[in-house]
């Protein structure tokens, strides 16, 4: 008779039902909440979506070099775990933009420049979404 095996196998559930991974979600909300950090100028929406983009990608590189040389020793994350990491990372990401949105128009208002209104950051995250995507797809083909 053969025994069970203990072996942890991959999981074969799709990642929308899973949620992101944990590790991933935290690299994105910290490279995010970094990047909406108050500058002392005002940033147009293609900066502040290149800079959130930028930081965006060098951060899952880096999750992924820790989930690579760390496989070993870490357990895969529980789907509620995943799903509780993406609600408070979306939360800490709302406040993070909620002041950098008060803080740009601050700054605006100094330098007697228009206000920015909810497009703006409808821009940079597309912008920024874009750029990771771009960025990573091509580090992944290169590798």
């Amino acid at each position: 008779m053969i025994a069970p095996t203990t072996a942890r196998q991959p999981s074969t559930q799709p990642a929308f039902r899973s949620g992101p991974r944990a590790g991933s979600t935290i690299a994105v909300v910290v490279a995010t909440a970094v990047s909406l950090a108050p500058s002392l100028l005002p940033r147009s929406a293609p900066v502040q979506a290149a800079v959130t983009g930028m930081l965006i990608a060098a951060a899952l590189g880096v999750a992924a070099l820790v989930r690579r040389s760390a496989t070993s020793r870490l357990s895969s994350d529980s789907a509620e775990l995943r799903w509780l990491a993406a609600a408070v990372g979306a939360a800490t990401v709302a406040v993070s933009a909620t002041v950098a949105h008060r803080w740009q128009n601050d700054l605006r208002t100094a330098m007697s420049l228009p206000p920015i209104g909810f497009g703006h950051w409808v821009e940079v995250a597309a912008g920024a979404v874009a750029i990771a995507t771009v960025v990573v797809a091509v580090t992944a083909a290169a590798r």
